[in-house]
């Protein structure tokens, strides 16, 4: 019964240069979150070469912030997922982002009342100005008082709606064109 611990042997990642792709299928044979991480890139792919599959991605937090909004652009726009789904966070902070304002690395060991003192929002390990934060709110504000109190809106046309609005604002700093 014990030789059925003992069924896949880890490999050690061979150090040389390699694709980014080979490096993965590596890590795939190791431990840990690089194992993980390798069994991801190894599912993903194999749904990538399915015929009529339609790939889903979710995520929680926002990419925007992380620094990493331009691999989620590249992954529609090369069409390896085709439903995006993720939270608000994406939406507010990628505004705020397009408004020029920006996210600075930081760190999570940080005192929050002296982050709030010196108008610092903390978003994990990253930094941002509350108001710039303020400032993006204001303008999403601002777009909310043009629609229709009696309608319902699903969130998709409020996005849409929400989009068309920045785009039509002649302030550059005002104009989000990633909506």
């Amino acid at each position: 019964m014990r030789e059925s611990y003992f069924t896949k042997k880890l490999e050690p990642i061979r150090v040389k240069e390699k694709s980014v792709s080979q490096l993965l299928s590596e890590m795939s044979r190791t431990a840990y979150q690089g194992r993980k991480l390798g069994e991801a890139a190894d599912v993903w792919e194999n749904m990538v070469k399915e015929k009529d599959l339609t790939i889903a991605m979710g995520f929680a937090g926002s990419m925007s912030t992380a620094g990493q909004w331009t691999i989620i652009n590249w992954l529609i726009e090369k069409r390896f997922i085709d439903v995006l789904v993720s939270t608000g966070a994406n939406v507010s902070e990628d505004i705020v982002d397009a408004m020029g304002f920006g996210y600075w690395q930081g760190s999570h060991m940080v005192d929050d009342e002296a982050l709030l003192k010196a108008d610092v929002n903390r978003y994990y390990d990253v930094f941002g100005k509350e108001t710039d934060y303020r400032k993006m709110e204001e303008l999403v504000t601002d777009f909310v008082m043009t629609l229709k109190t009696d309608y319902p809106y699903s969130s998709a046309e409020f996005f849409y709606l929400l989009g068309k609005y920045l785009s039509k604002k002649k302030n550059p700093k005002h104009c989000c064109s990633c909506l």
